[in-house]
């Protein structure tokens, strides 16, 4: 949820702001590029084990889908809406709120889809940890149910944001 909030607030100051998305958006971009496995590591030296490293993890893996999606969406909204509310004095957030958020929900709800949760990198516990350490014991049955679990959850997961986008986003302008 955080990473929705400030990936959508984010794209929202690129689409508002031209030079801060020359400035910052490659910057983002390149950042994106670095695999998060490798980053892994770094942040538990950082930051050790704990709830506030595996929400980093989890905030960086999911955050940058949701931008990169979201800014493209902004990004085209058909250009004579916006000039139209321009032309009735419209708000910046009236024309994000009525034409450019609705426009993009279709893409928030792609990166959404996109975004996977990091636990196993950096857990103490919980299903992730679970998993590392029946690994380590060769536990075969162990491993079987916390990967089925996982699945389960991730299958959840993904199915409450199609209910989600089936609920907010209009069929005909649902990305498939």
């Amino acid at each position: 949820v955080l990473a929705l909030v400030l990936g959508v607030a984010t794209a929202l100051l690129f689409s508002w702001s031209r030079v801060l998305l020359m400035v910052l958006f490659p910057l983002l971009v390149t950042l994106n590029m670095i695999p998060k496995v490798a980053l892994g590591p770094l942040v538990i030296v950082w930051f050790s084990y704990g709830i506030s490293t595996n929400i980093l993890i989890t905030f960086s893996l999911c955050y940058f889908p949701i931008l990169l999606t979201t800014v493209r969406g902004l990004r085209e909204v058909e250009p004579d809406l916006l000039d139209l509310v321009k032309s009735l004095r419209g708000s910046r957030w009236q024309m994000f709120q009525y034409i450019q958020l609705p426009g993009a929900l279709p893409y928030i709800f792609s990166g959404m889809k996109v975004a996977v949760v990091g636990e196993f990198i950096a857990s103490d516990r919980g299903l992730g940890y679970l998993m590392i350490q029946v690994q380590a014991a060769l536990d075969t049955p162990a491993m079987f149910m916390a990967v089925m679990l996982i699945t389960l959850i991730g299958i959840a997961l993904y199915l409450a944001v199609l209910l989600l986008e089936y609920l907010i986003v209009p069929k005909d302008a649902r990305m498939s």
